[in-house]
């Protein structure tokens, strides 16, 4: 009776046991895959502009159900259509802040609603000083998501504009957001 009840128990905890590593790997691939840069720019009264760069978390996932875009075999999001050469593309949209009044360590979301295919960046410019996501290209699905801390960007306290960059082709068009990004 026990080798059964032995057998019965491994017959349980071996599927749970998978199901929670592939969950763990997931949640891993989610949290930590995929990487890219946020550039900072900063312009000085004799115009010269000095660039760092800083990790944040980059990706095309949904807004709504969070699913990723599968990479080509570049490794760049597939790209299921793209505007006509010659034509900008269409202002770029969507959820550019999450939480506009944060403090410095505040998990922030910035989404970019474009069309698939189009690179999205979201800057932020206070007092002649602008500090910039990195560039995301939009997967199938037209979004570019960022996860990132203002600390990430070196935000100093106080009021930053927003704005959104949608670019193909060398056309660009933008969207100022209408409520400012207050740092605390």
């Amino acid at each position: 009776m026990t080798k059964k009840k032995h057998k019965n128990r491994i017959k349980i905890i071996t599927p749970v046991l998978i199901l929670v590593l592939l969950g763990l790997g997931l949640f891993w691939h989610w949290h930590y895959g995929t990487k890219n840069t946020v550039t900072n720019s900063v312009k000085t009264a004799a115009t010269t502009t000095t660039s760092t760069t800083v990790k944040s978390d980059v990706s095309t996932k949904s807004p709504s159900t969070i699913s990723y875009s599968a990479p080509s075999d570049n490794g760049q999001p597939t790209v299921a259509e793209q505007p006509t050469t010659g034509t900008p593309p269409t202002a770029p949209s969507g959820e550019f802040i999450s939480n506009y009044s944060a403090g410095s360590s505040s998990a922030e979301r910035s989404v970019c609603d474009v069309q698939p295919g189009v690179s999205c960046t979201i800057s932020f410019t206070q007092d002649g000083i602008t500090q910039s996501l990195g560039i995301g290209v939009a997967g199938s699905d037209g979004f570019v998501l960022w996860n990132w801390e203002p600390s990430d960007l070196q935000l100093t306290t106080g009021a930053w504009r927003v704005k959104a960059t949608a670019t193909i082709n060398n056309l660009s068009s933008t969207t100022n957001d209408p409520n400012l990004l207050n740092i605390q």
